[in-house]
């Protein structure tokens, strides 16, 4: 890393140099459980909630469109994005019912985490270990990364999603 360089522009995309990592079904699970999810603007190209949202990769950019309509919305950035992602995930915080952010949990970055998320997310879990994510080029599970996930609120969460949200994890905030 050069002198330049500081650890929230340092790329890092988890195993293989990947950029985009699916979000395991059981994180999705127990989020769908008590949320109707309207959008994720990132979506994987075939994914299930890739066929009703937009995708990246057919060309379609969640950064470019309009989310006020939306009540959930559930975001789970390419890694090396993630500061463009939570800029407009702040600037739709006060628009959307809810905003679900998936994220390393970097809490010792100063720019993003600091400096954008803390201040900004009403509830911020963290995941129990490291969790799998799902490898888009295969549809199946990949090793986990080599660090761990948190997930930010904004907006009005269901007391039962917090509630079986900290019994996966740890929810500082609850």
């Amino acid at each position: 890393m050069s002198q330049s360089q500081t650890q929230s522009d340092e790329p890092w995309y988890g195993q293989n140099d990947k950029d985009r990592w699916l979000t395991p079904p059981d994180i999705l699970d127990v989020l769908t459980e008590h949320v109707t999810i309207d959008l994720d603007p990132c979506a994987g190209k075939d994914t299930e909630i890739g066929l009703n949202n937009w995708s990246i990769q057919n060309g379609q950019d969640g950064l470019e469109r309009h989310w006020g309509w939306h009540d959930v919305v559930y975001v789970n950035p390419p890694f090396s994005e993630k500061q463009e992602w939570i800029e407009r995930v702040i600037e739709y915080q006060d628009a959307c019912e809810l905003i679900i952010l998936l994220t390393p949990d970097s809490t010792d970055v100063q720019s993003w985490w600091h400096g954008q998320i803390v201040p900004n997310a009403d509830h911020i879990w963290f995941s129990n270990g490291r969790i799998s994510y799902v490898d888009p080029d295969t549809d199946e599970e990949a090793g986990s990364p080599t660090f761990g996930t948190a997930l930010s609120f904004f907006g009005d969460v269901p007391e039962a999603l917090l509630e079986d949200l900290s019994d996966e994890g740890w929810l500082p905030t609850y």
